[in-house]
């Protein structure tokens, strides 16, 4: 059975030692995990597809609302059928394809973020019912951090993935005990460091890492004998 959003939130902090207090912050860590996810990986269930139709002399069309990466474009015919991919470029690789003046359905694309479009390289001069066919990952979804989206179930397949990542965030948090032995072992290794820097023996009160216990001759190179 899948969780709901405050059900994950709730065992994320109860592992982590946490109260129900922490519901607030918990929801912001929520949304925090899911958009680093999306950042991280391609997720095939955060994969959409859409047909739009193309438009006489236009190169330039608006992504979808919740466009997050490109994936693959693809020429739909005027009965449907998907025909060749549309090459795509990074932006940077776009400028000679900018100043294009030719004319036909397109074979380049790139994603101009600036404007949240998608850009061709050509435009037909006329259409009948051709489309392109753009398939990319959407963007994570974005809950509220009041009671609003509770009972709401979390769009992601791998619950268990979200609580531990939901779990990691909670207990760094709260500085757990789990993640404190590494803090510990920094410190007693810093004050060790110290300790030996700064220590005197029984018969003098003089530091041992005072100058007059250091060499001021560099060590020579030894040289065998033949």
């Amino acid at each position: 059975m899948a969780l709901t959003r405050i059900q994950l939130v709730d065992e994320a902090l109860a592992q982590a030692g946490l109260d129900s207090g922490y519901r607030t912050r918990g929801r912001t860590w929520l949304n925090i995990v899911l958009e680093k996810l999306s950042v991280r990986t391609n997720y095939k269930f955060w994969r959409k597809s859409v047909d739009a139709a193309f438009v006489a002399n236009q190169k330039d069309y608006n992504l979808p609302a919740d466009f997050k990466r490109i994936d693959t474009i693809f020429f739909v015919d005027s009965s449907g059928n998907q025909g060749n991919s549309i090459s795509i470029r990074e932006p940077y690789e776009a400028e000679p394809f900018r100043q294009d003046t030719s004319r036909g359905f397109p074979v380049v694309a790139w994603i101009d973020e600036n404007t949240d479009k998608v850009k061709f390289n050509s435009a037909p001069s006329s259409v009948d019912t051709q489309m392109y066919r753009l398939n990319y990952f959407k963007d994570a979804p974005s809950y509220s951090t009041d009671a609003t989206d509770d009972a709401v179930v979390v769009d992601f397949d791998d619950q268990w993935v979200l609580l531990e990542e939901l779990k990691l965030m909670a207990m760094e948090w709260a500085d757990d005990e789990r993640y404190q032995p590494k803090k510990d072992d920094v410190k007693k290794a810093h004050i060790e460091h110290q300790r030996n820097m700064y220590q005197s023996d029984a018969n003098s009160s003089i530091p041992l890492n005072n100058e007059v216990f250091r060499s001021t001759q560099r060590r020579g190179r030894r040289i065998g004998k033949l």
